[in-house]
């Protein structure tokens, strides 16, 4: 895939299936972004305490993924990189456009806050909550489809045999599908309704909220509310009707939240 100055595409493939020019910019764009919530999130006032997700920390590691697994891609203007695998690319792309935009929701609540980003119990330290919660899932996700820095996501391995076999009955070595696609596969084997249960359940697989499952997401979700016969009645008794559950919490507020019934049965 040879590189190529800028407004070229690095390749005569299709945008679709090879980065180009535009990526690389969207790329440096996000790493800029990151930089500057690195240093916004860093100031002493914030006062963020060391305990995950911690998001000095996840954006450091992040931009540091982040140009190891593009490198080969795009490499120094003027060299040649390697041509993406199967979804590898459309992965990247999607990624990384989901990556900015979280990344300028946090730098805008960073704006629009001011000093209430400094109040612990703020909405504006809820939400970067929140977004801290997502960078961490964008970053796991990140790894198990680049570990090592390689694409391996056609090769991703689901932990459940049932649904290792749905998932390559139904999209193969794709490492990721729209979630309308996955969707209508899963009602196939499972039952739930369109409507509000429907989108309780897009919320609780769609970790990095980005309209897309991933095959890492859906092992996750399958490993949490496993066996596979009865998953969906299973998500809805732990993560729709139980009254311990609730999402986008800290280790923190689940210790805060659990703290008085550490000693009482069930």
């Amino acid at each position: 895939m040879a590189a190529a100055g800028s407004g070229a595409s690095l390749s005569p493939k299709s945008s679709s299936q090879t980065p180009t020019s535009g990526d690389r910019r969207m790329l440096d764009k996000t790493l800029k972004r990151l930089h500057k919530l690195g240093e916004l999130c860093t100031n002493p006032r914030l006062g963020l305490r060391n305990s995950p997700p911690y998001l000095p920390e996840l954006v450091s590691e992040t931009r540091t993924l982040l140009t190891q697994v593009w490198e080969p891609y795009i490499g120094p203007r003027g060299q040649g990189g390697q041509a993406p695998r199967g979804d590898e690319a459309k992965y990247l792309r999607v990624h990384i456009r989901n990556l900015l935009d979280k990344t300028d929701r946090a730098l805008l609540l960073f704006k629009e806050g001011r000093d209430k980003m400094f109040e612990d119990t703020s909405s504006c330290r809820r939400n970067l909550t929140k977004l801290s919660l997502l960078f961490s899932h964008m970053l796991w996700e990140l790894r198990a489809m680049f570990p090592g820095g390689s694409y391996q996501g056609d090769t991703y391995s689901v932990t459940k045999p049932e649904a290792k076999e749905f998932w390559m009955r139904s999209f193969g070595n794709k490492c990721f599908v729209q979630w309308n696609s996955f969707k209508e596969q899963l009602q196939s084997v499972h039952a739930f309704e369109e409507g509000m249960e429907s989108m309780a359940l897009k919320s609780t697989i769609d970790l990095t909220c980005n309209d897309y499952i991933s095959v890492f997401e859906f092992d996750i979700f399958t490993r949490l509310f496993q066996p596979w016969r009865s998953l969906i009645r299973n998500w809805n008794q732990l993560a729709v009707t139980h009254p311990g559950y609730m999402a986008f919490l800290t280790y923190d507020q689940v210790i805060a939240r659990l703290e008085h019934y550490l000693h009482r049965p069930g």
